[in-house]
């Protein structure tokens, strides 16, 4: 069983991640959280991100994370790349057989950083869009622009925009995504108990177990 946790910075991921684990872990699974960005296939691959704070500028000011940020342009080669990673996650051994695996941050929120905007750009999202594995349950955290910048205030305005709309856009192009808002007094938790209870339902039921064996072969 594999559970997507996605959202932008400050949207609760941690928190909900951690939530739905003690609630598989009282329904007897033993579940794992893991952090998709440390998984070690990607090991061989990971590029050290550019540090864009804390350093003193001229006049003394301390530049906010994210500051200066534009979206990319989804090139061939970065196509490529995103391929073989999927490749490899299939034959990660992540969430599948008797494993039940909660993931904070997935494929999703890689493609929030592009533009997406050119026929190939949409092209290249639309294979990429085919290769990657199904969760059984993708959810999506959202909040408002105050309560995330509320929530961090050492990030740049700007780019906590951009991110949110694109977060925002994420199910037109992924529509089994399930979105949560995460704002204060939202019924977060509650709605997040409900989509598990939902799952941990459809993982007892005999006849949805016989489907899944079934595909698996």
């Amino acid at each position: 069983m594999l559970i997507t946790i996605s959202g932008m910075v400050g949207s609760g991921k941690s928190t909900t991640a951690a939530a739905v684990v003690d609630l598989l872990a009282k329904e007897g699974f033993q579940p794992r959280h893991l952090r998709f960005r440390y998984l070690r296939l990607f090991g061989f691959g990971r590029i050290a991100q550019r540090r864009r704070t804390t350093e003193a500028g001229d006049g003394g000011e301390v530049q906010q994370r994210g500051a200066g940020f534009a979206l990319r342009r989804l090139t061939a080669i970065l196509a490529a790349g995103y391929a073989v990673r999927i490749i490899a996650f299939w034959f990660s051994g992540v969430g599948v057989k008797s494993r039940c695996d909660v993931l904070d941050r997935y494929f999703y929120d890689s493609f929030v950083h592009y533009q997406l905007t050119s026929f190939r750009e949409r092209l290249y999202m639309r294979a990429l869009r085919r290769l990657i594995p199904t969760p059984d349950r993708s959810i999506l955290l959202v909040a408002s622009d105050s309560t995330i910048l509320m929530r961090r205030r050492n990030y740049s305005a700007e780019y906590l925009g951009i991110m949110g709309r694109r977060y925002l856009e994420l199910p037109t192009v992924f529509p089994h995504l399930i979105c949560i808002c995460t704002d204060p007094y939202g019924g977060a938790d509650e709605e997040t108990r409900r989509v598990i209870r939902a799952l941990i339902d459809r993982e007892s039921d005999p006849a949805s177990s016989e489907l899944k064996m079934a595909r698996s072969r």
